[in-house]
């Protein structure tokens, strides 16, 4: 489990130096509160299910006004409606 962490932390620091690098001014602004639940639940969905499915679409019944409505969501989006 540590391993998978690793890796999803390597693959986001990558990514915010690919950002660093394209930017003019080299620096990227980071939200930190967001960066973190994805990183995590990025992992925890790797880990469960042996691969990173997190940007994998799936269906719901999403409850919005009282109406019930059928979206297209990332399992990682899905996550976050579900638990709240």
């Amino acid at each position: 489990m540590l391993q998978t962490l690793k890796i999803k932390l390597m693959d986001t620091f990558g990514s915010w130096d690919k950002k660093i690098d394209a930017s003019r001014n080299g620096c990227h602004e980071i939200n930190m509160a967001t960066e973190f639940s994805d990183i995590l639940a990025r992992n925890i969905i790797h880990i469960c299910f042996g691969e990173d499915l997190s940007d994998e679409l799936i269906t719901l019944h999403v409850k919005n006004d009282g109406k019930w409505s059928t979206k297209a969501l990332t399992i990682k989006e899905s996550i976050y409606i579900i638990v709240g």
